[in-house]
């Protein structure tokens, strides 16, 4: 994976895509990964209910996106802030699935 990865980005130069490099491509290409990354533990608020998760979800990719303008320092804290936000909405998700099971178990 990491490996092809020069290899792929040279490929785009010789075909031309040379644009798939620039700012002006990437970074609504990052907006809408973040976005994607908020609207799924949105839907996942369904299982838990808990609204923790997505606030700090879209606090983090704004935070990423506006770092950008600002330091790169801070889009690492905003990326390592949404990790933390889908790690915090899988363990819920996953805590109430266990709790559901052993609810119809025990009925």
């Amino acid at each position: 994976c990491c490996l092809g990865m020069p290899v792929a980005l040279a490929a785009l130069g010789v075909f031309g895509a040379t644009f798939l490099l620039t700012d002006a491509f990437l970074i609504p290409m990052l907006a809408l990964s973040l976005m994607l990354s908020a609207f799924i533990i949105f839907r996942q608020r369904r299982r838990h209910g808990r609204w923790g998760p997505f606030v700090l979800a879209v606090v983090a990719s704004v935070a990423a996106v506006a770092g950008l303008f600002v330091h790169s320092a801070v889009v690492i804290g905003a990326i390592v802030l949404l990790v933390a936000a889908n790690i915090w909405d899988y363990r819920l998700g996953h805590a109430g699935a266990i709790g559901e099971s052993a609810e119809a178990a025990s009925s």
